[in-house]
């Protein structure tokens, strides 16, 4: 909504800004070459909830850049989502507490959260959540479409 709004106000207050109204409101898609990577990653690492996940070959390229990885955050909370989906998504950071792990991917773009699971507790989720994610966007080719369908 906050996009939309800025849009009408840059197309009545700006109407000779185009570079300004285009990079404004045309998705962030059209101005990345986007390959959703649809074989299995080479191998993922984690960090403090942070995860990474690289590819033998390039996910997205700008300008000629190469981009071999997609990297991310997960939290955990007590609400829980459709797999593989943004739906029902709280408002989420690093080190909430509950047993449903959320994922979300930002870099080379920033995506939604997107639900995985729902552990047994809130201690297994807080520790297994990160490698759930790096492992779904290793494996899943469900989970990496979803990120990439949902990017900002």
């Amino acid at each position: 909504m906050k996009k939309l709004i800025l849009c009408l106000f840059s197309a009545i207050l700006l109407p000779n800004s185009v570079l300004g109204l285009a990079t404004t409101c045309v998705p962030n898609a059209v101005f990345w070459n986007i390959l959703i990577p649809e074989n299995a990653g080479t191998g993922h690492t984690t960090s403090n909830g942070y995860w990474q996940t690289t590819f033998g070959y390039n996910t997205a390229g700008y300008n000629e850049q190469t981009i071999n990885y997609i990297r991310g955050q997960s939290a955990c909370s007590i609400v829980a989502g459709t797999a593989n989906s943004p739906d029902g998504a709280p408002a989420l950071s690093m080190g909430d507490t509950g047993s449903s792990c959320w994922c979300k991917m930002t870099a080379p773009l920033v995506s939604s959260w997107i639900f995985i699971n729902t552990y047994a507790s809130d201690s297994a989720c807080a520790s297994s959540c990160a490698d759930a994610c790096g492992t779904a966007a290793q494996t899943s080719q469900a989970f990496r479409t979803a990120v990439y369908n949902n990017i900002w």
